[in-house]
């Protein structure tokens, strides 16, 4: 039964029993548990064994002739062998995002979709990728079979998907691909589970000057980042539910920010770490004097001033999910910090409007005008014979505000 695995033992596992919590998702046929027999791979020192559990198993074969076992790829199988209709129940914050042990699980689980090639194929180069749309559509239906969450949680899913995927690659090209040796060579050494025409049309795009200076400027911004989270593998989501439970309300962000990036014997990670926090606890001291916004805006605008503005999709050091629309309200930000500049911004927002429709007038001209030049265009390499008279100033439109005299000429 599911509830002997261990790793399942504190999920809440539910049943489906009507077609209304099964909407929306379709069969998914047999149990697809991620099957490894025990046989050699390409490397001669390896073999591979399935412990029909949860786990890889790799033998390692030393030159010593003697064998040592190694953990390989995690496969869930206790999630695969799920009995039907039962799926595990996932609670989510207010952001839709997993914020208990059930949650480590789906993301276990979609770690194992998101490096299974026929789930997610590594050679199609960008997850954005329409060509991704239908694979997406199957994964979804795969992993909603096994778990249940609000719909609006699947756009994490997705989101931690797509991070695993891309994380996924940059394993198996640190592991395997390098600049120094032939692509044949690099084609050859096809990395256990994973499928070959996938793996050389990866090789080909690694090998790419693109590809090449992509991976230059990527690497110089990681070399940027200073303060390192130490959260480890726990989510920032369950992070902030056991903090809350721990003080009995939701952490402001510096506090969060704060025991995130502190050690366990209590020191920061670096020291940029801990003098950025005092600084934005000063800021947060002096935008607080003779002001009455709220709490909570006046920490956020402290925080953004020292650590940085925020990212276009999330927001800063909250991990994934939450967005700059589901955490502020809105996809731009603004920080009031005094009742005037409150009562300033209803003027502000009617001179946005005014600009944005004299943008729209602007723009449609602009596509009238356009429009008009490819018929002219078109006439002209049709040798249209009427194309005089189309332009002729006798002839107007009926929608002109004007009536053109015999000259051609306009009343005033």
């Amino acid at each position: 039964m599911s509830s002997s695995s261990r790793r399942l033992r504190n999920c809440n596992i539910v049943t489906s029993t009507s077609q209304d919590d099964l909407q929306g998702q379709e069969p998914v046929g047999e149990k697809q548990v991620p099957s490894y027999s025990k046989t050699s791979t390409n490397s001669s020192n390896t073999e591979i064994e399935n412990n029909n559990q949860n786990e890889l198993f790799l033998w390692i074969i030393g030159a010593d002739k003697n064998r040592r076992k190694k953990r390989g790829r995690t496969t869930l199988a206790d999630v695969w062998n799920l009995l039907e209709g039962e799926r595990i129940d996932v609670e989510v914050d207010k952001y839709g995002v997993p914020c208990t042990y059930a949650g480590s699980v789906l993301g276990s689980f979609l770690g194992v979709i998101a490096k299974n090639g026929t789930f997610a194929p590594l050679n199609i180069p960008r997850w954005d990728n329409q060509t991704f749309n239908p694979f997406k559509e199957k994964m979804l239906k795969h992993i909603e079979a096994k778990f249940r969450y609000p719909e609006g949680t699947r756009h994490w899913v997705l989101a931690s998907l797509n991070k695993k995927w891309r994380d996924y690659k940059s394993e198996l090209k640190s592991e395997y691909f390098s600049d120094d040796k032939p692509i044949q060579e690099l084609v050859n050494n096809v990395p256990l589970g994973v499928i070959r025409d996938q793996w050389t049309s990866l090789i080909a795009h690694w090998s790419t000057e693109e590809s090449k200076n992509l991976c230059r400027v990527n690497s110089t911004s990681a070399k940027l980042v200073k303060m390192v989270h130490t959260s480890g593998r726990k989510s920032y989501a369950r992070k902030r539910k056991e903090m809350e439970i721990a003080l009995g309300k939701e952490p402001d962000r510096l506090t969060f920010w704060e025991v995130t990036h502190k050690k366990n014997n209590g020191n920061f990670v670096n020291e940029d770490a801990g003098k950025s926090l005092d600084a934005a606890r000063a800021k947060f001291v002096t935008l607080s004097q003779g002001s009455e916004s709220d709490t909570n805006n006046l920490m956020d605008k402290a925080f953004i001033d020292i650590m940085g503005p925020e990212h276009n999709g999330r927001v800063k050091d909250l991990g994934l999910g939450p967005t700059l629309r589901s955490y502020y309200g809105v996809k731009h930000i603004n920080f009031p910090t005094t009742s005037e500049s409150r009562e300033g911004q209803p003027g502000e927002v009617e001179k946005l409007k005014e600009e944005m429709q004299e943008m729209r007038d602007e723009l449609h001209r602009l596509k009238t005008l356009f429009s008009d030049t490819i018929l002219l265009n078109s006439r002209v390499v049709a040798g249209d014979n009427n194309l005089v008279d189309a332009l002729s100033p006798n002839i107007h439109s009926s929608n002109a505000s004007h009536e053109p005299t015999n000259g051609g000429h306009q009343k005033s």
